[in-house]
């Protein structure tokens, strides 16, 4: 190729490639070249928009057999980009505007034979969405009223891109028209085909059947058009309420046995329900009604989703009934009275609607269909648990009647049925939901409900095959309640048997229920270091020692739960020092066991703990000197690691160092500063000094900074790069610099020459010798005690300084095309592989 060829030609030969059947079979490096072109053409738009121009024309000057491919789709990909409304496009459009023009009204023409051709059609309706943003836009589609109908409405598409392409495109379209006066009655139309398309949807399922996937596709794209177009145009939204047979036409599919059917239409009565339309509310609560006496759950709990986000309308209480109802029911022992084996015969009395509010009347299920469902166990435990998840998010006050629940799934009524007692008793969805409610729940409970609800955990705890999820559930509640559980002298039994079932768990067979009480153990103390009560207790009951036993799990995820846990007891005083006297250990024998794991341990789960164990450890203030340094020793170790989290914990560790030097010097000389900055936060001015980075050097730490910079993860030499712009940029500017808005006004700086100061950005200018040489005259560090790791050190500085200035975009597009002719090239010359693209991004 060659190398004096200008941009423009370049990128001309591409296109002309592309016009004559090559293919680039990497999308990846196309999408990158239209990307870079965009970014060109607004700089260089003389040369670069006729080329375009040429191109769409012999696109378009293609006769019907062969105008697909992907010189098709490129060329309206850049249209769709022209007839957009950013503003690099914006200033191009009155000249691109005709060619934009002429290549769709060609594609248009071409509609019947490129059917086929999925990604070109996709592409051509993306373009027209762009399009119908403007009045010319929406005069050219006027004109094509017809083939828009036949086309976008009429018309049911196969591919997922496409139709989601094409209903955008309609919905846009019809917006953007009822939005302007001149072409609302363009829009209008539009909406009643779509109207007359829900009907003709439900005609030609019940010839069809109701299970025709394509009456069902096409109902979901009519209903994904009114939902885009009533949520976002008034005008629409109007018209379509006002229709005389939209509402009926609507509300027909509610005999649908297609779920996705209804729930399309659910989707559109949620967007009308919101506008608080008086006739669409009585619609939908009527609808709602009738669902629930005919016994329709799964669509009564669909709509009654939709209606208990409208808090405003009647509706909002109709849903909450529909998801009340049950759980109130089934709570109430007194209902086997009524419906239990003794009284089968007996109709049910009170089979109507007969809960109110403020004298309104509320839908409910029937009485005798609720029992009906005991039959049926996994729709009613899909009944049970939807309406305790809505009652959990709407914070709906049942927690009496929930808390029954719970407690039925554990000890049954006296008058229980079987058919019930098969629903209730260990349903582990059901238990799951309860103890889910509650732990979001934040209302006080009284001692005996609450007493009965650690009962009930307690016994779900006794179970032999303890479902993993609802493990996890019970330890989450506990970890919430067992304060409360603590400062109550009336709990000891109950929590006597807790601890006795948490050291069984801890050596059950199952490791995932292993892996839950060590995580239990370790949130307790993370939630609670200063509860004393929650500290006796865990000691009491040598629950400390087997976490440290757990170290030698033989499931990775086991031992570093247990990790986890250590490092929450290690950082507690007192627990620390029960573990150390009642097993014998030295503070050194912790150390060095987290050591072992770290260096030595097959999965990196494990020696992610291992590392955040020493992280969190290097933090202690109460640590001396020399177990710090053990510490250090240990973990910059694990810069040759091969797990990524690894490598980033250890860079956390460097950080760390870094934030404790700054506080350090700042309570030495800004004692003011210093009191408002957490050790936590993230310290956007660093403070460090000669003697200071010396001492960096001297305990490995730089060697690590540069180790990681050439890690071969991304995330390891991004946070790398990162921590050495802060660490030399802290030493990199003088002490008069300092910014005494940003320290807080204070004015009182005092400290030697040696310290240095500077802002946490990277100075755009700093990738040049000038700036090195400035940068080693002002701070002496090139007459450090390691001036070799300080230039090496300034040196990856520098070269992340340089890899953040932009390249000229023009060189960047140079390059991408170059590239692409090649791929082609080679591709054309190799009749073995002609589908292998070189990917060079």
């Amino acid at each position: 190729m060659d190398a004096n060829k200008t941009l423009e030609s370049k990128i001309e030969l591409l296109l002309h490639l592309l016009e004559k059947g090559k293919e680039v079979h990497d999308d990846a490096i196309l999408h990158m070249f239209i990307d870079s072109l965009k970014v060109n053409v607004t700089q260089e738009t003389d040369k670069i928009l006729p080329v375009l121009f040429n191109f769409f024309n012999n696109i378009a000057s293609r006769t019907s057999e062969c105008q697909d491919g992907q010189a098709a789709i490129v060329a309206l990909q850049i249209a769709t980009w022209l007839a957009s409304s950013n503003p690099g496009s914006q200033t191009l459009l009155p000249v691109a505007w005709p060619h934009v023009v002429d290549l769709v009204s060609k594609f248009w023409s071409w509609l019947p034979s490129i059917t086929s051709d999925v990604s070109v059609l996709t592409a051509l309706y993306c373009c027209c969405k762009e399009m119908s943003h403007h009045v010319d836009g929406l005069q050219f589609f006027a004109n094509k009223e017809t083939e828009i109908i036949q086309n976008c409405i009429s018309t049911t598409e196969s591919g997922l891109f496409l139709r989601s392409a094409k209903c955008k495109f309609s919905a846009e379209l019809i917006v953007n028209a009822m939005e302007e006066s001149d072409y609302c009655g363009f829009g209008s139309r539009l909406l009643e085909k779509i109207v007359d398309k829900l009907r003709g949807n439900k005609i030609q399922a019940e010839k069809c059947g109701q299970s025709a996937s394509q009456v069902a596709e096409s109902l979901k794209d009519m209903c994904s058009i009114l939902s885009s177009v009533c949520g976002r145009s008034e005008p629409a939204c109007t018209y379509i309420v006002s229709h005389d047979t939209f509402l009926a036409n609507l509300m027909s599919w509610r005999f649908t046995e297609n779920m996705a059917c209804f729930s399309a239409v659910s989707d559109v009565l949620a967007l009308l329900i919101d506008k608080n339309l008086p006739e669409v509310q009585q619609a939908v609560s009527a609808l709602l009604s009738n669902l629930c006496i005919e016994g329709s759950v799964q669509k009564s709990l669909l709509l009654a989703k939709v209606c208990i986000g409208n808090r405003q309308s009647h509706l909002s209480l109709s849903a909450k009934s529909v998801f009340m109802q049950p759980l109130r029911f089934f709570a109430n022992e007194e209902w086997m009275k009524t419906f239990g084996p003794a009284v089968n015969e007996k109709k049910p009395q009170c089979d109507e609607m007969e809960n109110s509010e403020n004298g309104t009347i509320l839908p409910c299920f029937k009485n005798d269909f609720l029992i009906s469902l005991l039959n049926k166990k996994t729709l009613w435990s899909h009944l049970m648990c939807v309406c305790i998840g809505k009652a959990a998010n709407y914070e709906v006050d049942l927690h009496k009647e929930i808390g029954k629940l719970l407690k039925r799934t554990v000890k049954p009524f006296s008058t229980e049925t079987l058919a019930s007692q098969r629903c209730f008793v260990n349903n582990e969805k059901l238990q799951s939901e309860c103890l889910k409610y509650f732990l979001h729940n934040k209302k006080a409970l009284g001692l005996p409900f609450f007493l009965d609800l650690v009962s009930s955990v307690e016994t779900i705890l006794q179970s032999g095959r303890l479902d993993t999820v609802v493990h996890k559930a019970c330890m989450d509640c506990l970890t919430k309640w067992l304060p409360e559980v603590l400062a109550k002298t009336e709990n000891q039994e109950a929590l006597d048997s807790i601890s006795g079932h948490l050291q069984c768990h801890l050596s059950a067979v199952c490791w995932e229920v292993r892996d839950t009480a060590l995580e239990f153990i370790g949130r307790l103390l993370q939630e609670y270091p200063e509860d004393s009560n929650i500290h006796d207790w865990l000691t009491s009951h040598c629950l400390h020692t087997q976490v440290w036993l757990s170290l030698e799990d033989g499931e990775s995820y086991v031992r570093g739960a247990a990790l986890t846990s250590l490092s929450q007891i290690v950082q507690i005083d007192n627990i620390c020092s029960s573990l150390r006297s009642q097993l014998g250990l030295s503070l050194e024998d912790i150390i060095a066991k987290v050591a072992e794991v770290l260096h030595t341990d097959s999965e990196g789960f494990a020696r992610r703990a291992a590392v955040k164990c020493f992280v969190d450890w290097s933090k202690l203030t109460w640590f001396s000197a020399d177990a710090k340094s053990e510490i250090r020793t240990y973990i910059l170790r694990a810069k040759d690691d091969f797990d990524w989290e690894v490598k980033c914990s250890l860079l956390d560790y460097v950080d760390n160092w870094l934030a404790s030097e700054t506080l350090g010097w700042l309570n030495e000389h800004l004692p003011g500063v210093a009191r408002v900055i957490s050790f936590d936060q993230d310290v956007e001015r660093c403070f460090v000094s000669i003697g200071q980075f010396d001492r960096m050097c001297e305990d490995g730490l730089v060697d690590v900074l540069i180790h990681c910079l050439k890690d071969y993860d991304d995330k390891v030499t991004e946070k790398a790069s990162l921590l050495i712009n802060k660490l030399v940029s802290s030493i990199a500017c003088d002490i008069s610099n300092l910014d005494i808005e940003v320290l807080g006004g204070v004015t009182d700086i005092t400290g030697g020459d040696d310290i240095r100061h500077v802002k946490a950005t990277t100075n755009e200018n700093a990738a040049n010798e000038q700036t090195k040489q400035r940068v080693d005259a002002k701070t002496g560090l090139s007459a450090s005690n390691y001036p070799d790791l300080w230039k090496q050190l300034l040196g990856a500085y520098l070269s992340i300084a340089a890899t953040k200035h932009q390249a000229d975009p023009k060189e960047h597009l140079l390059s991408i095309v170059d590239d692409i002719i090649s791929s082609l090239d080679r591709t054309a010359n190799d009749s073995d592989d002609e589908n292998n693209a070189v990917d060079c991004y």
